[in-house]
């Protein structure tokens, strides 16, 4: 989703999410680490129409593709609950090139595991300016501020001293992709991942939790 080419320098984006009730990140035998990206907030500065010489999820080629925030659900054998984790870009030098930043796992932040619907609100703030190290993140998950449902970070540099802070947030991508192995691939396993209610804003909306529901009168005629 492209929010225009300015962007905003804090950004808000809620959503619902609900796992299939028999999820599996991989099975007891298999030691493959299991990971689902929760959405890509970025900033793009190449034309967005153009895409086979601008693609805005390509990282390092070209470079006009940051900064950019991937938090994730990571699972880890180690570990069973599968714990939330982050994942940073920064946009380092003037010419957009991008820097990989540290990847940090939040293991009181664990992933909701009764098949149910849950709530995940996103912020992401760009530094004050190039070269301050005071953006932001956070995370809350149906709309808690304990650290079992709630994650924030206050000391990025997505910019560095190199770089412009001018352009803000401006470009989103849902659920982004997923890698888990709960069964051999000839068994062709299926689970469902459902998205419903998604909201992008410049303000945090209300934190009341009110659960998607299913349409009522629906007939067939």
């Amino acid at each position: 989703m492209s929010l225009g080419s300015v962007g905003y320098q804090e950004l808000f984006v809620k959503y619902w999410l609900k796992y299939d009730s028999n999820w599996l990140w991989t099975n007891p035998g298999n030691t493959q680490h299991g990971q689902q990206k929760l959405i890509r907030i970025s900033r793009f500065s190449g034309d967005i129409n153009d895409y086979n010489n601008h693609n805005p999820q390509m990282f390092f080629t070209p470079t006009e593709n940051g900064p950019s925030w991937m938090p994730d659900w990571y699972y880890n054998k180690s570990f069973p609950p599968a714990s939330f984790f982050s994942s940073e870009f920064f946009n380092t030098q003037a010419n957009g090139s991008i820097g990989y930043g540290p990847t940090q796992t939040f293991a009181s932040l664990v992933w909701p595991s009764d098949g149910g619907w849950h709530s995940y609100e996103f912020r992401t703030k760009m530094n004050s300016a190039p070269g301050a190290a005071n953006g932001e993140w956070e995370i809350w998950i149906d709309g808690q501020s304990t650290p079992d449902k709630h994650q924030v970070k206050t000391d990025v540099l997505w910019v560095d001293s190199n770089g412009s802070v001018t352009q803000g947030w401006n470009y989103l991508m849902f659920l982004d992709n997923i890698t888990v192995a709960p069964a051999p691939l000839s068994e062709k396993k299926e689970m469902q991942i459902y998205m419903d209610d998604v909201v992008v804003s410049t303000t945090r909306l209300s934190a009341d939790i009110i659960a998607p529901v299913a349409p009522s009168g629906l007939n067939v005629e």
